[in-house]
């Protein structure tokens, strides 16, 4: 993990001042110092309950925040995971990381987020992604089966699972895996509080190349939406559904 703590930020996050306009909300990366981005690369920030996280477009980051008057942001101990990729994304994230890790200020203007170094030079652009209202009632005792995971159809393994209790409790199976959580829905928001996995038969090691696929597309969860009957799970650091299910009776 890489650390990166943003320009004049405090160890830990500082309590926020009057109402916090960033809560909830999802952005789109736009430009880094006013370039924008290389072709079929993605990169977001989202914003809830003091933390920040997103993609910074090849590795995911997350860390706390507060807002201060008038319009400073204060963001601590944000960590990066350390993946590589070609050149050319590796020195755009390499960008992406040098702006934010100057960033103080904030604006909001029209759909898009503004965030600024200390001489108030704008470091990342950004667009709002859309908000939807949702009632979490919806999906309490309700099943689903994946038929789409990261865009892709997902078929093979018909048994795999997203369950939803009435206790705040879920579980995910794909036959070979099985995680549990507790979750919390509030509004579109959708997010796992503690997470537990396990193999389900031990003498079995699996040569599907789809074993763990759903699963993993389940980390991260931070909205959803429930589209002409169908559960869309999105992560923060994805612009399209990480996996579309269908119900199951």
């Amino acid at each position: 993990m890489l650390v990166v703590t943003a320009a004049g930020s405090c160890s830990c996050a500082q309590k926020k001042a009057g109402i916090d306009e960033l809560d909830g909300t999802h952005w789109k990366l736009l430009t880094i110092d006013g370039c924008t981005l290389i072709e079929n690369s993605y990169a977001s920030m989202y914003f809830r309950h003091e933390q920040i996280m997103g993609y910074a477009g090849i590795n995911r980051y997350g860390g706390y925040y507060s807002l201060k008057s008038p319009n400073k942001l204060v963001i601590s101990n944000c960590m990066f995971t350390q993946m590589g990729s070609t050149d050319e994304r590796n020195e755009q994230e390499r960008k992406f990381i040098a702006a934010f890790g100057q960033v103080e200020n904030y604006r909001l203007t029209d759909n898009q987020l503004i965030l600024s170094d200390k001489s108030g030079q704008s470091r990342l652009a950004f667009t709002k992604l859309p908000k939807y209202t949702e009632d979490p009632a919806k999906i309490i005792n309700t099943k689903w089966r994946p038929v789409m995971v990261h865009g892709e159809p997902y078929n093979k393994i018909s048994d795999a699972l997203l369950i939803f209790h009435n206790d705040g409790t879920a579980i995910a199976t794909d036959s070979v895996y099985t995680n549990e959580y507790s979750y919390q829905a509030i509004g579109d928001d959708l997010w796992w509080e503690g997470e537990r996995g396990w193999r389900t038969t031990l003498d079995y090691v699996p040569t599907d190349p789809d074993a763990g696929k759903f699963l993993a597309a389940l980390n991260l969860v931070s909205n959803y939406r429930i589209v002409n009957g169908q559960l869309e799970i999105y992560t923060m650091w994805q612009e399209q559904a990480a996996v579309v299910m269908v119900p199951v009776k």
